[in-house]
């Protein structure tokens, strides 16, 4: 926004004429108001004023993109002033960020936070939860946050949430260090106060023994977790259910590798998931990550970052994804059901950034690749003669990165050329540019 907030400036510095336009002509020009009062010091407030009463004016009638970092509340008077002046534009705000810690002096901040947002769109707030020193100050909590704001659909909250307020077209929300307790719990409001919530993001959540019973929120459909090892996400398994679910993306470090995979097995219990995005696993833990793989029979894309395979892990995704189930017998001495593969409905397949062992061997990774496809292909014709689904669907992409193997120097190019050739022969259009397919 820095950068954005200047094109204006370096425009009026050309020449007269643009100096001209820039400053009267073109309001849009000066739709992004940043201030920082971390810029030095003493005499901070008072340029920041000067130049966001300038910026303001010029700006017209448009819609505005505001960001205020305010890491020291003052209890100057300046500070009022500027608080003042962003809160009489906040009624045609698109998009406001804060960043600076949620403590008040004389309510100037609480005035600010629950001024009239008809306009408002996109909000971050980034509560730093260092005090100020020597300021008497008492934290925002509790309030209506932006009571008024009917169209607003994302929503950005770093640190305890602590607003009290509703969010009914609210789309998309994203928990930095919420808290899951009898006492607070940030994540249970969002969900419960948040209607239309279909994204769901939290990020290093901070989990209380003392929270009983369970929150079912139906309507999210893509949740995405970052957690490290101090998060247990048993107790997000345990408190929070999903059941609508359709993307579930697990980010974190080496050393909450086994928390990830449970979570993600938990989960696959009571949602059809159909996206998958998995980081950061151990050779350990990637036996049982491929095995949950194996059950989910609606996923379409499965993407796993910076993870250690082994030979016998590699070997177990590549069984997980080619494994049939053994058909069932039928009574009545009929004959038994076909056997049903594994992920019938896998698109994509993605490896990324990942680590192989010397003992991996790429060509069971083109074996599962191949089998698939011949599969999808046999099944292809038989669903034209009626004589069942079509299953597994036909691999449209897999993308392999950073793996050298001597006996296949261009591993890439090889998969590329297996699903050119599939398409070709089913009449598809799978490119063999794994990028811009996946």
């Amino acid at each position: 926004m820095r950068r954005r907030q200047l094109q204006p400036l370096r425009l009026a510095a050309v020449c007269k004429r643009w100096r001209q336009v820039a400053t009267t002509a073109s309001p849009r020009l000066w739709r992004y108001v940043d201030i920082d009062t971390t810029k030095n010091a003493r005499n901070q407030p008072k340029i920041s004023i000067l130049h966001t009463t300038r910026v303001l004016t010029r700006s017209g009638s448009t819609l505005l993109n505001i960001r205020l970092v305010r890491p020291f509340p003052a209890v100057e008077q300046e500070d009022a002033d500027l608080l003042s002046n962003i809160a009489g534009v906040m009624h045609r705000c698109r998009s406001f960020i804060f960043v600076g810690p949620l403590y008040d002096a004389a309510a100037r901040l609480t005035n600010l936070l629950q001024t009239s947002t008809p306009r408002l769109e996109e909000l971050l707030l980034n509560g730093l939860t260092a005090s100020p020193a020597n300021v008497q100050v008492h934290h925002v909590r509790g309030i209506r946050l932006f009571p008024d704001a009917p169209l607003l659909r994302s929503m950005v909250a770093v640190s305890s949430f602590g607003f009290r307020t509703e969010f009914p077209f609210i789309t998309a929300a994203a928990l930095h260090g919420s808290i899951s307790s009898t006492e607070q719990d940030d994540i249970a409001y969002v969900l419960g106060n948040s209607p239309g919530l279909n994204e769901l993001a939290i990020c290093n959540p901070v989990f209380a023994v003392s929270a009983r019973g369970q929150v079912v929120a139906p309507n999210v459909e893509v949740l995405t977790v970052t957690a490290n090892q101090e998060s247990p996400l048993h107790f997000l398994a345990q408190r929070y259910i999903f059941p609508g679910l359709k993307g579930l993306h697990l980010y974190g470090a080496y050393n909450g590798s086994n928390l990830r995979v449970r979570y993600l097995a938990a989960v696959a219990t009571t949602s059809s998931l159909t996206h998958v995005t998995i980081t950061d696993l151990l050779a350990a833990d990637l036996g049982f990550a491929c095995t949950v793989v194996n059950g989910l029979n609606f996923l379409e894309s499965l993407m796993i970052i910076r993870s250690s395979f082994a030979a016998e892990t590699l070997q177990a995704l590549c069984d997980a994804l080619t494994r049939v189930v053994p058909p069932k017998p039928r009574k009545n001495k009929q004959a038994a059901t076909p056997g049903q593969w594994p992920c019938p409905c896998l698109f994509t397949l993605q490896l990324l950034q990942c680590k192989f062992d010397e003992s991996c061997d790429p060509q069971g990774l083109l074996d599962m690749i191949s089998a698939r496809l011949d599969a999808a292909r046999a099944a292809a014709s038989a669903a034209l003669k009626s004589e069942g689904p079509p299953e597994p669907a036909l691999l449209q992409g897999v993308l392999i990165r950073d793996w050298s193997h001597p006996d296949h120097v261009d591993l890439q190019s090889e998969i590329d050329a297996l699903l050119e050739s599939a398409g070709d022969e089913s009449g598809g259009a799978p490119t063999a540019d794994a990028d811009a397919e996946l």
